[in-house]
Protein backbone atom coordinates (compact mmCIF):
# COMPACT_ATOMS: atom_id res chain seq x y z
CA UNK A 1 0.00 0.00 0.00
CA UNK A 2 3.03 2.27 0.02
CA UNK A 3 4.09 1.82 -3.62
CA UNK A 4 2.33 3.38 -6.60
CA UNK A 5 0.05 1.24 -8.75
CA UNK A 6 2.08 -0.73 -11.23
CA UNK A 7 5.15 -1.08 -9.00
CA UNK A 8 6.16 -4.61 -8.03
CA UNK A 9 4.13 -5.75 -5.03
CA UNK A 10 1.85 -2.71 -5.02
CA UNK A 11 -1.72 -3.03 -3.82
CA UNK A 12 -2.65 0.61 -4.46
CA UNK A 13 -5.33 1.57 -6.90
CA UNK A 14 -3.74 4.95 -7.60
CA UNK A 15 -0.32 6.23 -8.57
CA UNK A 16 0.59 7.66 -5.15
CA UNK A 17 4.12 6.78 -4.00
CA UNK A 18 3.91 7.13 -0.22
CA UNK A 19 7.58 6.31 0.44
CA UNK A 20 8.76 8.64 -2.33
CA UNK A 21 6.54 11.40 -0.99
CA UNK A 22 7.96 11.06 2.51
CA UNK A 23 11.48 10.98 1.09
CA UNK A 24 10.73 14.23 -0.80
CA UNK A 25 9.48 15.73 2.47
CA UNK A 26 12.84 15.08 4.13
CA UNK A 27 12.34 11.66 5.65
CA UNK A 28 15.21 9.18 5.65
CA UNK A 29 14.07 5.78 4.39
CA UNK A 30 15.51 2.34 5.02
CA UNK A 31 14.74 -1.05 3.52
CA UNK A 32 17.32 -3.13 5.40
CA UNK A 33 18.42 -3.47 9.01
CA UNK A 34 21.88 -2.13 8.13
CA UNK A 35 20.46 0.98 6.43
CA UNK A 36 18.10 1.58 9.37
CA UNK A 37 20.92 1.33 11.90
CA UNK A 38 23.19 3.64 9.91
CA UNK A 39 20.45 6.24 9.42
CA UNK A 40 19.24 6.14 13.02
CA UNK A 41 22.83 6.57 14.24
CA UNK A 42 23.30 9.77 12.22
CA UNK A 43 22.64 12.79 14.49
CA UNK A 44 21.03 14.66 11.58
CA UNK A 45 18.29 12.02 11.15
CA UNK A 46 15.08 13.41 12.64
CA UNK A 47 12.52 11.42 10.64
CA UNK A 48 13.00 7.79 9.65
CA UNK A 49 10.73 5.37 7.83
CA UNK A 50 11.62 1.71 7.58
CA UNK A 51 9.81 -0.56 5.14
CA UNK A 52 11.30 -4.05 5.26
CA UNK A 53 8.67 -6.32 3.71
CA UNK A 54 5.79 -6.16 1.26
CA UNK A 55 3.57 -8.09 3.67
CA UNK A 56 4.05 -9.47 7.16
CA UNK A 57 7.54 -9.25 8.55
CA UNK A 58 9.24 -12.44 9.69
CA UNK A 59 9.55 -13.45 13.31
CA UNK A 60 12.56 -14.52 15.34
CA UNK A 61 12.51 -18.13 14.13
CA UNK A 62 12.52 -17.21 10.43
CA UNK A 63 15.16 -14.51 10.89
CA UNK A 64 17.44 -16.87 12.81
CA UNK A 65 16.94 -19.50 10.09
CA UNK A 66 18.08 -17.00 7.44
CA UNK A 67 14.65 -16.67 5.82
CA UNK A 68 14.53 -12.87 6.12
CA UNK A 69 17.90 -11.49 5.01
CA UNK A 70 18.37 -7.87 5.94
CA UNK A 71 15.17 -7.67 7.96
CA UNK A 72 15.54 -6.15 11.44
CA UNK A 73 13.97 -7.53 14.57
CA UNK A 74 11.64 -5.77 16.98
CA UNK A 75 14.44 -4.72 19.35
CA UNK A 76 16.53 -3.28 16.50
CA UNK A 77 13.57 -1.32 15.13
CA UNK A 78 12.68 0.02 18.57
CA UNK A 79 16.31 1.00 19.24
CA UNK A 80 16.38 2.90 15.94
CA UNK A 81 13.08 4.62 16.74
CA UNK A 82 14.27 5.60 20.22
CA UNK A 83 17.53 6.96 18.81
CA UNK A 84 15.69 9.19 16.34
CA UNK A 85 12.74 10.15 18.54
CA UNK A 86 15.00 10.72 21.52
CA UNK A 87 16.49 13.71 19.68
CA UNK A 88 13.19 15.57 19.87
CA UNK A 89 12.97 18.43 22.35
CA UNK A 90 9.17 18.23 22.25
CA UNK A 91 8.91 14.62 23.41
CA UNK A 92 7.40 11.73 21.51
CA UNK A 93 5.03 8.80 21.50
CA UNK A 94 6.26 5.39 20.37
CA UNK A 95 4.20 2.22 20.15
CA UNK A 96 6.18 -0.99 19.88
CA UNK A 97 3.95 -3.93 19.02
CA UNK A 98 4.86 -7.60 19.12
CA UNK A 99 2.14 -8.36 16.56
CA UNK A 100 3.51 -11.72 15.49
CA UNK A 101 2.89 -13.14 18.98
CA UNK A 102 -0.84 -12.88 18.26
CA UNK A 103 -0.50 -14.10 14.69
CA UNK A 104 1.43 -17.21 15.76
CA UNK A 105 -0.93 -17.87 18.67
CA UNK A 106 -3.93 -17.93 16.32
CA UNK A 107 -2.16 -20.70 14.42
CA UNK A 108 -1.32 -22.52 17.68
CA UNK A 109 2.35 -22.14 16.75
CA UNK A 110 3.57 -21.96 20.34
CA UNK A 111 7.27 -22.21 19.54
CA UNK A 112 7.23 -19.13 17.33
CA UNK A 113 4.87 -17.30 19.69
CA UNK A 114 7.24 -17.92 22.61
CA UNK A 115 10.31 -16.79 20.65
CA UNK A 116 8.57 -13.57 19.65
CA UNK A 117 7.33 -13.08 23.23
CA UNK A 118 10.92 -13.31 24.44
CA UNK A 119 11.92 -10.77 21.79
CA UNK A 120 9.13 -8.47 22.98
CA UNK A 121 10.36 -8.90 26.56
CA UNK A 122 13.81 -7.77 25.39
CA UNK A 123 12.22 -4.74 23.70
CA UNK A 124 10.48 -3.85 26.97
CA UNK A 125 13.79 -4.13 28.83
CA UNK A 126 15.46 -1.82 26.28
CA UNK A 127 12.60 0.69 26.56
CA UNK A 128 12.90 0.65 30.36
CA UNK A 129 16.66 1.23 30.10
CA UNK A 130 16.04 4.17 27.75
CA UNK A 131 13.49 5.58 30.20
CA UNK A 132 15.92 5.22 33.11
CA UNK A 133 18.62 7.14 31.21
CA UNK A 134 16.19 9.72 29.84
CA UNK A 135 14.43 10.41 33.13
CA UNK A 136 11.26 11.76 31.50
CA UNK A 137 9.90 8.77 29.60
CA UNK A 138 6.96 6.63 30.69
CA UNK A 139 6.86 3.01 29.53
CA UNK A 140 3.49 1.25 29.48
CA UNK A 141 3.17 -2.43 28.59
CA UNK A 142 -0.33 -3.63 27.81
CA UNK A 143 -2.04 -6.42 25.92
CA UNK A 144 -5.11 -6.11 23.74
CA UNK A 145 -6.14 -9.71 24.57
CA UNK A 146 -4.69 -13.09 25.38
CA UNK A 147 -4.62 -16.62 24.01
CA UNK A 148 -4.74 -20.14 25.37
CA UNK A 149 -1.00 -20.22 25.97
CA UNK A 150 -1.35 -17.53 28.62
CA UNK A 151 -0.48 -18.39 32.20
CA UNK A 152 -3.59 -17.80 34.26
CA UNK A 153 -4.92 -18.42 37.70
CA UNK A 154 -6.61 -21.61 38.77
CA UNK A 155 -9.66 -22.33 40.90
CA UNK A 156 -8.90 -22.76 44.60
CA UNK A 157 -11.80 -24.31 46.50
CA UNK A 158 -10.59 -23.12 49.91
CA UNK A 159 -10.93 -19.41 49.07
CA UNK A 160 -13.92 -17.62 50.65
CA UNK A 161 -16.97 -16.62 48.62
CA UNK A 162 -20.11 -18.23 47.29
CA UNK A 163 -19.31 -17.91 43.58
CA UNK A 164 -16.64 -19.75 41.56
CA UNK A 165 -15.23 -16.37 40.39
CA UNK A 166 -14.40 -15.64 44.05
CA UNK A 167 -12.17 -18.69 44.05
CA UNK A 168 -9.91 -17.85 41.10
CA UNK A 169 -6.41 -17.02 42.29
CA UNK A 170 -3.48 -15.50 40.52
CA UNK A 171 -0.69 -17.73 39.28
CA UNK A 172 1.70 -17.28 42.20
CA UNK A 173 -0.78 -18.62 44.78
CA UNK A 174 -3.18 -20.66 42.64
CA UNK A 175 -4.03 -24.19 43.63
CA UNK A 176 -5.91 -27.02 41.97
CA UNK A 177 -9.62 -27.64 42.63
Amino acid sequence: HLKPRGASGSRRKDGRDVVGGLRSAGWATADTAAAMTALSSAPATRRLLGVFAEGDMKGVYERKAGRAPGQPGLVEMQDAALAVLGRSEKGFFLMTEGALIDKYSHDLDWERAVLDTLEFDNAVARAKAFAARDGRTLVLVISDHTHGAAVSGMVRDDLPGPDMRDKVGTYDWAGYP
